[in-house]
């Protein structure tokens, strides 16, 4: 089917009689499309090197994996499938499990914008990996997607898929486009054994696109040039192209099968999606990590690229100028081309860092340059009011933030306007909006808020709707560090919903059941670790870490009503040098929902924006009329003393305690001198030694 373009409009019922008509604002966004650079055909590698155990979607997002569910998941030293036999370079790293339980949630993301694969530009995308069957009995003989490709910025917009049947005690595998007919390759796969899969997706600018497949390719035309590119197991023509030119973006893996995932590759030739071990390439660093200068209290992601066959990663870090080096063990992504470091402090100004890259079959190893993190002490903000807006001076974009002056931009310029002096915020028919408020300035005399252990940033926001949608709501809210690292939005019409200036944004969300009736629990809890997403706040993929959920008792039970006022507290508590405590508070003054989780991991605790994003028109309501929304820093209680639990195991002193709050601290006698522990947490394991040694809790 040739490609068409479609253009519809939903209508939208009146406010009545209720409140002067809101009036419906409709934008036309121009978009430009990326175009990739000369020579950079080599999308994504990804093969799962130094994975710890878990969801791939949680401990694989330094491959660009995303999504949270247990059905594809990493065994930490687990081991490959093997490809060599196959006419592939060896493998390396572990493999993902793929569960026979049916999901499509775990994707990587190997276009890192929208447009790089425009439907109007005609390109050969190639996707490789190995595959291996567990059991045909698990395999549906009428056949199952095992991957699928889709757009950018879709969890359901796909346009290619992969799919699996048994055959007895064998299988097969095809390839279709959307809504269009299996073709499917010959070859009968034994269980037990790995596969190579290749698929070429060839997308042709206003004609037909074409779906090819192979199934254990000759070995002798791995990496070859794209003129001797072998002929295809099985072709699939027919079916719908997708005609957006956000263009694919998403690999999918679809659990169900049981079976074995690894090796992927994403490219625009055959050569890089194939390479063999008759082609091997030494390693080259093309990008060296840099120096940075980071705020105590927060961590930082140093990143390479290098060339070469199969490279695996190794970084280092040296405490003492350079002199010694030792693996790094804390942090993310330690074997990967970007890692990011644990939550640095003062005591860590002049850590230094750099990263070995191996090619195993060239048995060559080059060394990055070294990059030197530089720690300042942060600001604290000190307790009190921050800001509070009204917007009663009819302006929403004007700076600069003071007391009673947030300044906000919207997605699309139509969506947040003012109407008779008060404030609405309009979402769209099948798309989201995205609205960004920032309650600090980005100089150095208006620094995002810091909070020190003990105090808490409170955010509200006090708002009402109309036409609340019956069930199925879908509110996003979060609270954001822009300051460090992140790129601030200046402007209207910066994009859609779902692609708000997110690289290296810190925060948390909550996303929020906004209906008449909650189908689920009103509010999930939510921390952003997928830092190198331009998506803000559209895809909980970037959200792996779920906080909290709750409460739990409210499902299926009434939630918003039209026209009644709403007030929303978004707080952060920072309980302790490297724990937080996020709560998100609903009430009407009559209703109140409320869920709280605890962070003691990223521990977020500067901030300097807080973001609304509605899904659409159709999962949330008419509108939004902003009323307040308030900033404030407030002090915690002084803190009482607790006990210090002790109980002595073997050789070993087990030391524990209820308040995370509280810092443990050692002395060589009562008297001290007191320091504290480094990095000590509830329950604390001590090796008795010949000396003695006093232990005791102290307020941070």
């Amino acid at each position: 089917m040739s490609k068409q373009n479609t253009f519809s409009m939903a209508g939208v019922c009146s406010r009545g009689s209720l409140r002067s008509l809101r009036t419906w604002f409709l934008a036309l966004v121009g978009l430009c499309w990326l175009t990739l650079p000369a020579g950079a055909v080599l999308m994504r590698t990804s093969q799962m090197v130094g994975f710890q155990s878990g969801n791939l979607g949680v401990v694989g997002q330094t491959e660009g994996w995303n999504g949270s569910t247990a059905n594809v998941t990493v065994t930490a030293g687990s081991g490959s499938l093997d490809g060599t036999p196959l006419g592939l370079v060896p493998s390396a790293g572990d493999k993902a499990d793929v569960s026979a339980t049916d999901s499509t949630t775990t994707y990587n993301l190997f276009a890192p914008v929208t447009g790089v694969f425009p439907a109007n530009r005609t390109t050969n995308v190639y996707y490789s990996f190995l595959y291996e069957f567990h059991n045909a009995a698990d395999v549906d003989p009428a056949g199952e997607p095992i991957v699928q490709i889709n757009r950018q910025n879709s969890g359901s917009a796909y346009t290619v898929r992969a799919y699996a049947r048994s055959v007895g005690d064998q299988c097969q595998i095809g390839v279709a486009k959307t809504n269009g007919a299996v073709a499917w390759a010959p070859k009968l796969i034994p269980v037990n054994t790995p596969v190579l899969v290749v698929i070429r997706h060839q997308i042709i600018a206003g004609g037909d696109d074409v779906v090819d497949l192979w199934v254990n390719p000759d070995p002798t035309t791995m990496g070859s040039p794209e003129e001797s590119v072998p002929p295809p197991h099985a072709t699939a023509m027919d079916g719908l192209e997708d005609t957006s030119n956000t263009g694919p973006g998403r690999f999918y893996i679809v659990s169900g099968a049981n079976a074995s995932f690894d090796e992927l590759r994403v490219a625009t030739t055959w050569a890089e999606v194939t390479p063999s071990p008759l082609q091997c390439s030494p390693p080259v660093i093309t990008e060296q990590p840099t120096n940075v200068v980071i705020t105590a209290g927060v961590n930082t992601t140093l990143t390479l690229a290098a060339e070469g066959t199969a490279p695996t990663y190794q970084w280092q870090v040296s405490r003492d100028g350079g002199q010694t080096w030792v693996n790094a063990t804390a942090g993310w992504g330690m074997t990967t081309p970007a890692y990011t470091t644990p939550n640095l402090h003062l005591a860590d100004n002049g850590i230094q860092f750099r990263c070995i890259v191996t090619v195993g079959c060239a048995q060559t190893s080059v060394t990055s340059a070294v990059a030197t993190v530089t720690v300042v002490p942060p600001v604290p903000t000190p307790p009190g009011l921050v800001l509070h807006d009204t917007w009663a001076d009819g302006d929403r974009t004007t700076g600069p933030v003071g007391i009673s002056n947030s300044v906000w931009f919207a997605s699309s310029s139509g969506s947040l306007y003012f109407l008779d002096g008060l404030l609405y915020g309009q979402p769209a028919p099948n798309s989201s909006r995205l609205w960004i408020g920032y309650f600090t300035d980005d100089t150095e005399t208006n620094l995002p808020v810091h909070l020190e252990v003990g105090n808490a940033i409170k955010v509200t926001w006090r708002w009402n709707s109309t036409q609340i949608v019956p069930s199925g709501g879908n509110l996003r809210v979060g609270l954001f560090d822009y300051a460090d690292g992140g790129r601030r939005v200046t402007g209207d019409n910066f994009g859609s919903g779902s692609a708000g200036n997110g690289l290296n944004v810190r925060g948390y969300m909550a996303v929020i059941d906004y209906a008449q009736t909650f189908g689920t629990s009103p509010i999930n809890l939510r921390v952003r670790t997928v830092l190198g997403s331009e998506n803000l706040m559209g895809s909980t993929g970037d959200y792996p870490v779920s906080l909290a959920t709750g409460p739990t008792e409210a499902t299926n039970a009434p939630a918003f009503q039209d026209l009644v006022d709403y007030t929303l507290e978004f707080m952060v508590t920072r309980l302790a040098q490297n724990e937080v405590e996020v709560s998100v508070t609903i009430t009407d003054g009559q209703n109140t929902w409320s869920v709280t989780g605890r962070d003691p991991v990223y521990a977020y605790h500067r901030f300097d924006a807080f973001a609304i994003r509605p899904n659409s028109l159709e999962t949330t309501a008419f509108d939004f009329q902003f009323k307040e929304f308030k900033v404030e820093v407030l002090q915690a209680a002084v803190l009482q003393p607790i006990p210090l639990v002790h109980a002595r195991q073997g050789n070993n002193l087990v030391l524990s305690w209820s308040d995370p709050r509280f810092v443990l601290q050692a002395a060589p006698t009562v008297t001290g001198p007191w320091t504290n522990v480094p990095a000590a947490s509830s329950p604390y394991t001590h090796t008795i030694g010949s000396g003695l040694l006093y232990f005791r809790l102290a307020a941070p």
